[in-house]
């Protein structure tokens, strides 16, 4: 037999040490960061929650402090070709309600960050293209942005471009997007605003779309659409987590991986979930034998749950990929629902602590069952994000803010919104005091009487009011009128009895007509006595 070697204490010592050095080095390499750097350095996760403008159902009171870290308004402006901002929808309701919730939350403490995004699934590509791509139009652009940020007094920006270099684009927008990005964060800096970026989820997007490495320089935080890879010429899970087999690209870990390999930094990083889902529908082709996709249509969250429970489609989860789906066969029919489950919501908030990534966010709130319909409560989808990303917000209380620190001096020439009235703003020339305007208070200084004309408090009261005007003229229109007393013909003494010579009498002596008498005619309508000849 052959002898084994025989080590002393102190190379024993010194072999054990080799191998955790090793050992330290190869996990180095695998972590992202290690736990001890990141919470030494204050990481601190977001919650990042969009709300569509173009739903003017939802209702923005539903929502509590201490939830979100940061709210992005999305589908309310654009950009058109010449760089001046494009409104997407008729009305701005969504902008008052918007500003309105940031003074709620302000109000109470809450610290959370409203951000409005510039473009949007509504916006053109070629718009885009068009207006970044010449310094005069780019420049159009920023100063157009950086104004009604300040007006309104957002908290940053957001650019939603799907996608540079596709869609109608130039193959240089993908240097234009980073060109436009420099001179945007440069003017944020002065208003101490953040700078957001949504991008693409598929890795072949970064060869065309995105200067990953450069965007990093200028950016806070990006917004990848992780929570839509779905495949509209066959039925495809929504937002996979983990890929299916070594082929299968399109799901979260990939796209991260990517994203932070070109170089992103990976607390940089925010992952979006989507609160909806897609319903294929299926046929059996007769000739072929195989199904053959004939709709497909997106649901929300709460009418995706009332179409399973209501025709019974049978709910499985998929393993591999980490995610559920339905399915319905019926005779020559197949239907497939792929969405997200709360389960999945918290399994990809698990990954992002995991993996120390930037936060997760949700897309969007009002498609979240936030009047908890078909839940326990309002907001599962986010709760299931917050449950693991803040777990503290169950029990968190705000006190009331103390009072708003006053405007003393205008940073800037303009209009700027008030803190607290929606209604109201500040008219500001730069290095003066502002000037508060408020359109609802009379401009005239003397006392009114408020007692006879109340202003209506909200649109129920409004209604009423014109109501009854409306009524107290139909009874005026109803109720008969006198006949009138016919006038009796002016008698002949009266009139002259020669006209020419009656001219050239002097006026005390002439021989007018008498005036016709005026009667009075009684308007119940507005309680006022007007009179008519």
């Amino acid at each position: 037999m052959k002898a084994v070697p025989k080590y002393s204490a102190l190379s024993r010592l010194l072999l054990l040490l080799g191998l955790l050095v090793f050992s330290s080095v190869v996990a180095r390499s695998i972590k992202i960061y290690s736990s001890e750097e990141d919470y030494s350095a204050g990481y601190q996760p977001k919650i990042v929650c969009y709300i569509s403008a173009g739903n003017e159902q939802y209702d923005y009171n539903s929502l509590r402090p201490g939830l979100c870290t940061h709210f992005i308004l999305i589908d309310l402006i654009g950009l058109n070709s010449e760089g001046k901002l494009l409104l997407f929808q008729k009305s701005s309701r969504a902008l008052k309600y918007f500003l309105d919730l940031r003074n709620r939350f302000k109000h109470v403490g809450d610290p959370a960050r409203f951000i409005l995004a510039v473009g949007g699934v509504g916006q053109k590509s070629s718009h885009f293209s068009r207006a970044l791509s010449y310094d005069p139009s780019r420049n159009t652009a920023v100063d157009n942005i950086v104004a009604f940020l300040t007006k309104h007094r957002f908290d940053g920006v957001d650019i939603a471009w799907f996608y540079p270099g596709q869609y109608g684009g130039r193959k240089c927008d993908k240097l234009t997007l980073v060109l436009f990005l420099r001179a945007l964060q440069s003017r944020l800096q002065t208003y101490d605003a953040s700078l957001s970026l949504t991008v693409g989820v598929d890795p072949r997007d970064l060869e065309i779309s995105y200067d990953v490495a450069k965007i990093d320089k200028y950016i806070d935080f990006v917004n990848i659409l992780t929570g839509d890879y779905h495949d509209p010429q066959k039925p495809s899970h929504i937002s996979p987590l983990l890929p299916g087999d070594g082929k299968d690209r399109l799901n979260i870990q990939n796209s991260i991986k990517s994203y932070i390999k070109a170089g992103l930094n990976p607390q940089k990083t925010v992952i979006l979930l989507s609160n909806y889902g897609y319903l294929y529908e299926q046929r059996l082709c007769s000739k072929t034998g195989k199904f053959v996709l004939k709709n497909v249509q997106r649901l929300t969250k709460l009418g995706a749950r009332e179409l399973i429970e209501r025709e019974n489609f049978h709910i499985s989860w998929d393993d591999s990929r980490q995610v559920p789906y339905a399915t319905l066969v019926d005779g020559s029919g197949k239907k497939w629902i792929t969405f997200n489950s709360v389960e999945s919501h918290r399994r990809k908030a698990e990954f992002t602590l995991l993996n120390q990534l930037g936060g997760v966010g949700s897309f969007t709130l009002d498609q979240d069952d936030y009047e908890g319909y078909a839940s326990s409560g309002s907001y599962p989808m986010l709760w299931a994000i917050v449950d693991v990303i803040r777990p503290e917000a169950r029990a968190a209380s705000y006190n009331p803010a103390a009072a708003y620190n006053p405007i003393e001096i205008c940073p800037h020439t303009g209009n700027i919104s008030h803190p607290t009235c929606s209604y109201c703003y500040y008219e500001c020339q730069e290095g003066v005091p502002p000037v508060e305007q408020s359109p609802t208070v009379p401009s005239s200084s003397a006392p009114t009487d408020t007692s006879s004309t109340k202003t209506p408090t909200n649109a129920t009261d409004q209604r009423r009011r014109r109501r009854r005007r409306n009524c107290r003229l139909m009874d005026l229109l109803r109720k008969p009128m006198a006949p009138e007393k016919p006038t009796p013909a002016p008698s002949s003494r009266n009139q002259p009895l020669f006209p020419m010579l009656n001219r050239l009498l002097p006026p005390s002596l002439r021989n007018s007509p008498p005036e016709p008498q005026r009667r009075p005619v009684n308007m119940n309508l507005f309680n006022v006595n007007v009179y008519r000849n």
